[in-house]
């Protein structure tokens, strides 16, 4: 057997996984293309009027209004593992300046594939304007970093794990 009858196997087995890293690369860029296109329409202020009951935010510190946020995204469970969002930690960043009107949060996802943003990100945003209702509430999603089970906390392992 020569080298030559060897040769075409050898480009028909490259050739095959050249175009299997273009199609994962190419599904790569359309999921991240996708996810950039939509966290961008659900980055537009909105504001709840409705909420009069709830704490003023605009006499609270800084630390304050991040606590009280904190404290209302608590009761937002994440729709597959039921486990809230903050003890899941995919509460990434809540921004609540004192002068400032407007309060950003920004969130990871526990999978890039994650098919309740949409839910999510509307719950966020109208539990926070609830909390804070002086504010204008903008939602934020993070698709560079990545969630990993160490951002959650001890109460939300023991919902995922048992007790350890």
């Amino acid at each position: 057997m020569s080298i030559y009858n060897y040769k075409p196997d050898m480009i028909r087995t490259n050739n095959f996984i050249f175009i299997s890293i273009s199609l994962a690369l190419s599904i790569s860029f359309v999921f991240t293309s996708y996810v950039t296109a939509f966290s961008a329409e659900f980055k537009q202020n909105s504001t709840n009027s409705l909420a009069k009951h709830h704490l003023s935010t605009s006499k609270l510190t800084a630390s304050e209004c991040k606590k009280n946020i904190l404290q209302s995204l608590k009761k937002i469970n994440d729709p597959e593992l039921n486990i809230n969002i903050v003890d899941l930690g995919l509460i990434k960043e809540i921004k609540c300046p004192d002068e400032a009107d407007t309060l950003s949060i920004t969130i990871i996802l526990t999978s890039p594939f994650c098919p309740y943003i949409k839910d999510l990100i509307a719950d966020i945003r109208k539990t926070a304007t609830e909390s804070a209702p002086n504010k204008k509430t903008t939602v934020i999603v993070d698709t560079k970093t990545r969630w990993k089970p160490s951002r959650m906390t001890k109460e939300g392992r023991e919902q995922l794990w048992g007790n350890e």
